[in-house]
């Protein structure tokens, strides 16, 4: 969890995107850890992982999810699906903003 990536706070750093908050409430920012573990846009896949492996993606389980092959899989799958979904969202974020 970097924090690098598609991620609207992180585009807007770097004026690729205006806006750096998350859809999902326009006040949040849209961070890598914030889509992974409280965006309600995604709480349907993080449930989707918690029945799988009968642990809840929470941030002190982030370990237990990154040292265990087993749930590491699940993690890796969900991080993939938010990452596509983000990009999706970003794409046309991909020229600087510039003040007149």
């Amino acid at each position: 969890m970097t924090g690098h990536g598609p991620f609207a706070s992180y585009l807007n750093r770097f004026n690729l995107k205006r806006d750096p908050s998350c859809p999902c409430d326009n006040t949040t920012p849209e961070t890598s850890l914030h889509c992974l573990l409280s965006c309600p846009m995604f709480g349907v896949a993080r449930h989707e992982v918690g029945e799988k492996t009968g642990i809840s993606l929470v941030e002190n389980q982030l370990p237990e999810f990154v040292s265990r092959d087993d749930l590491r899989t699940h993690l890796e799958e969900l991080c993939n699906r938010i990452i596509q979904s983000v990009r999706r969202r970003n794409k046309d974020c991909n020229t600087p903003i510039h003040s007149t």
